[in-house]
């Protein structure tokens, strides 16, 4: 049988649109600013394009990115309100560092689309206003809280911010399985090394498929911020953690039985006890694992929040730069910190010491970031030069011949030159390679703009960071210091010890 659509039917009426010219309306006016344009809508038509050409540039870019997030720095479990605030907080903060984010819904924001019992406005209490301010969400101040006027503005406006970030890959439809783990030799402690993804149409069906292998990838830092229990895996990782730290009867398995730990269920609503636990208590619950949001109610058996957002966008912290990096406290007096030297001074030592070497780390990767920006800058400006010239050469009105060549030396690779001889007074447009393997095509004007603008972006984010690394230099020798004068009390204790 014959689609509908190719069904020969007598055609009983039409419809004239050619009548609907007869009736001519005056739209002129005598304003400044009142210049009105229609489209030639007789006219009109999109550009060409093969079905094949629109799949391969969607699935070209989607499996590169799989590639490229393979090894991620900071993988984000939820791409609701408080996943998608870590997101925006790191990337703003920390350039350098590689941001995977996975959602298992296809639409982003949890449960922060919409107000309570379906109603529209938002309330956040008050300093969450702080972070509104900062991602440009308006909202109307009632004295301790303010309301949104609908839950939707704050997330996607978020999430718009979040996908303008170069380091972060958002993938969405996407679910957690599991957890990668790594065992310590010596001392058996478990720590999470990446995550178990599947396609959630692939998740929801694994009871009807033989075998559907997941995919992995590796970071150092996972955050989960998948939600109290619910359908879409709520409270993954802490209950996936319950039950990787169970004892092993296994042969050979080295592990510490003291680590494991039962999940304590959400209690009842309580809003001044429920935001505050939250955001105090979003921490790392193992080496390499972070709980936030809801389910840290999941994972301590907190209360519950009601229709209140507050502790899912919490307000950069005090004694930060502003990108922030925290600050190394001076340690003045060596026993204001530790009132029991036995029991606290091998621990003490320890987060100095890891504290200093967070700095160094950031100081190295700042450093690795600034030489590329040193490499970036010349390059771009020479490519302006070089366009500038063009467009100059090309306005040149004292030399009247159809054509001038100008001849070019451009590079093939490290240690070979071409010549090229270009024709500038037919020459309108330039190629620009954008990385990626992508390569454009701009007019010289959209050119200059373009490279003009990526030139101000790459010094303005040179000065950035180089106030960091001047930032980090001053702390990394305060926290030298402090270890210093951490290490020297001990010995002048141990001496007293022995002397008595």
């Amino acid at each position: 049988m014959a689609p509908p659509t190719s069904i020969q039917t007598e055609q009983y009426d039409t419809f004239d649109l050619n009548s609907l010219k007869k009736n001519v309306i005056n739209l002129s006016s005598k304003a400044n600013n009142a210049d009105i344009k229609f489209a030639d809508w007789d006219n009109f038509d999109f550009t060409p394009i093969r079905e094949s050409t629109v799949s391969r540039a969607m699935t070209k870019r989607y499996f590169e990115d799989l590639d490229k997030y393979a090894e991620s720095d900071i993988v984000i479990i939820g791409g609701g309100s408080s996943g998608l605030s870590a997101a925006y907080i790191i990337a703003k903060h920390r350039p350098d560092l590689k941001v995977a984010v996975l959602e298992a819904s296809v639409s982003l924001g949890g449960g922060c689309n919409i107000g309570g019992l379906l109603c529209s406005s938002q309330v956040l209490r008050k300093p969450a206003h702080e972070f509104l301010d900062d991602i440009g969400v308006p909202y109307e101040d009632e004295g301790d809280y303010v309301v949104v006027k609908h839950a939707s503005l704050f997330i996607s406006t978020l999430l718009s911010k979040v996908l303008q970030f170069p380091n972060v890959k958002l993938f969405n439809a996407i679910t957690a399985e599991d957890l990668i783990t790594r065992r310590d030799e010596e001392t058996g402690e478990l720590r999470i090394v990446g995550v178990v993804y599947n396609y959630t149409s692939v998740n929801l069906a694994h009871s009807t498929q033989s075998c559907m292998d997941p995919n992995t990838i590796n970071c150092d830092v996972i955050i989960s911020a998948t939600g109290h229990d619910g359908p879409m895996n709520g409270g993954f990782a802490a209950r996936r953690l319950q039950e990787l730290l169970k004892p092993t009867n296994l042969v050979g398995e080295n592990q510490k039985p003291s680590k494991t730990f039962k999940i304590g269920e959400m209690r009842g609503l309580d809003m001044n006890r429920a935001e505050k636990a939250v955001v105090l208590n979003s921490v790392e619950i193992q080496k390499g694992l972070i709980c936030v949001g809801m389910e840290v109610a999941e994972l301590y058996g907190t209360n519950r929040m009601g229709p209140s957002c507050t502790n899912q966008s919490k307000p950069r912290p005090k004694n930060t730069n502003p990108r922030g990096i925290p600050e190394a406290p001076f340690i003045e007096k060596v026993d204001n910190i530790i009132k029991d030297p036995e029991n606290e001074f091998q621990s003490t030592m320890s987060q100095f010491q890891q504290r200093l070497q967070q700095y160094k780390y950031m100081e190295l990767s700042k450093q690795q970031q600034l030489a590329d920006l040193n490499l970036k800058i010349p390059d771009i400006e020479k490519n302006l030069d070089v366009i500038n010239h063009i467009k100059e050469s090309k306005n040149d009105e004292s030399e009247e011949e159809d054509t001038k060549e100008v001849t070019f030396n451009y590079e093939l690779n490290d240690t070979l030159y071409n010549e090229a001889t270009v024709d500038v007074k037919n020459l309108s447009s330039v190629y620009l390679w954008l990385g990626a393997e992508v390569m454009l095509e701009y007019s010289l004007d959209e050119a200059i703009e373009l490279l003009n603008e990526r030139l101000n972006k790459n010094k303005e984010q040179k000065k950035i960071v180089e106030e960091d690394l001047e930032f980090l230099k001053e702390n990394i020798t305060t926290m030298e210091v402090n270890t210093a004068r951490l290490y020297n009390w001990d010995v002048e204790r141990r001496k007293k010890e022995k002397a008595k």
